[in-house]
């Protein structure tokens, strides 16, 4: 079973990875790099403290218990809070979510192979939230191309080939 350092630790590489595949090699900034670094390594603190609260049984959430949740997780990580009111880093939560999607994807991926029958549609249905928040994250912020870059990572990272226009794509 992985624990929340060990996951916000792959989030932050796979965050990386895609800030990378955003901006191009060339154009990375130490200092944006680092934020991102920051965003992802501290994503789930609360966690540390609540336990898994996995992203099924918050996408199940009210919006009033959602509201709550997040509340008593910036309260009990005002880090969280004080990122977030800073105003600056509104394209890199973009990365860190779908870096996040896309660990929990890689995670079920390296553990989980062929264990359980679950374990494809556990993929398909996370690959799927990956492609949903890169194309949100596509209309808020179009300079990149986050479906893209989001399949670029997949693939380096999974060893499988994606297809973005249809299903997830776990082909070999």
């Amino acid at each position: 079973r992985q624990n929340i350092a060990e996951h916000s630790h792959s989030v932050a590489m796979l965050a990386g990875e895609l800030y990378r595949e955003l901006v191009g090699t060339a154009q990375v900034e130490q200092a944006v790099l680092f934020q991102i670094y920051a965003l992802a390594l501290w994503h789930d603190m609360p966690e540390a403290i609540t336990g898994d609260i996995n992203s099924a049984f918050k996408d199940g959430l009210s919006a009033p218990a959602a509201a709550d949740l997040e509340r008593m997780e910036l309260m009990l990580c005002p880090q969280l809070l004080d990122m977030r009111e800073a105003q600056k880093y509104v394209w890199q939560e973009a990365v860190v979510k779908i870096a996040d999607q896309m660990e929990a994807a890689l995670y079920i991926s390296h553990w989980m192979p062929n264990r359980h029958w679950r374990a494809d549609s556990a993929r398909e249905f996370i690959w799927g939230k990956v492609e949903k928040l890169a194309e949100a994250a596509d209309r808020a912020h179009p300079q990149f191309e986050w479906v893209d870059a989001a399949v670029r990572v997949m693939e380096r990272a999974s060893g499988f080939q994606f297809d973005s226009n249809a299903d997830p794509g776990y082909n070999s």
